[in-house]
């Protein structure tokens, strides 16, 4: 239409997205090949000036966690679950990252507490899954059906849901910014909600074999700051 009345338009460079190739990867697990139409989606322009001094477009890049979230919430957390794995799997060039044992200091140590008390917690770290398509981000602890899960942590809910791999799951975040990931619940938690703070010891949810899973357990995955999984075996 302003091109009909003759009215001068002006664009800036559109800015490139400044992803790594980890993030796209993570984005195209979560969208497939509706990846260009989120991103497009996403972008967003701001037009200053008038008829009389012509119009200039400015464009307006999304981050990751805004592309991520213009889906429905299995995209999003399909995006975020993704982008922690290949950080934690490869380095920037590709090729397998060394595997590293965490470094955290004694008084944060002392913030974690065991999330089902007497029961075994089992070493799986980066063993293979899915008929070695990829590997194992977590640690395994079993118990019985519906064993109450204790939060490892002081914290807020960040997610509570239900995906193919870890089944019934709820995200939290400690104070220090490490997420605590529970697997596999029994059923959607009602102990907890989105948003809440929690308590270390409370209730947040029950044991079960949902997602992929072949026996009653809890798998506990932790996440640093730096969007990077950590074995929690080496925690404990």
């Amino acid at each position: 239409d302003m091109r009909t009345l003759d009215i001068p338009l002006f664009a800036s460079a559109r800015t490139q997205f400044g992803f790594t190739w980890k993030q796209w990867a993570a984005l195209f697990r979560a969208f497939g090949l509706d990846l260009p139409l989120a991103a497009a989606k996403t972008v967003q322009t701001r037009c200053e000036g008038s008829a009389d001094g012509g119009v200039t477009i400015e464009w307006t890049v999304p981050t990751f966690d805004e592309l991520a979230a213009c889906g429905t919430r299995d995209e999003l957390m399909e995006a975020k679950f993704a982008l922690a794995y290949l950080n934690t799997i490869y380095d920037d060039d590709g090729n397998y990252a060394p595997a590293e044992t965490p470094v955290l200091s004694e008084s944060y140590l002392s913030t974690i507490a065991h999330p089902l008390p007497g029961m075994t917690i089992k070493n799986g770290w980066l063993d293979p899954r899915s008929d070695h398509t990829r590997l194992h981000t977590g640690t395994d602890i079993l118990a019985p059906a519906r064993t109450p899960i204790l939060s490892a942590t002081d914290g807020v809910v960040l997610y509570i849901g239900y995906m193919a791999i870890p089944g019934n799951y709820v995200v939290i975040e400690d104070p220090y910014g490490y997420e605590y990931h529970y697997y596999h619940m029994n059923e959607i938690s009602t102990f907890v909600h989105e948003g809440e703070t929690v308590e270390q010891g409370q209730v947040i949810g029950r044991v079960g074999s949902t997602g992929n899973s072949a026996a009653y357990h809890l798998h506990l995955a932790v996440i640093s700051p730096d969007d990077v999984y950590l074995n929690p075996y080496d925690l404990f």
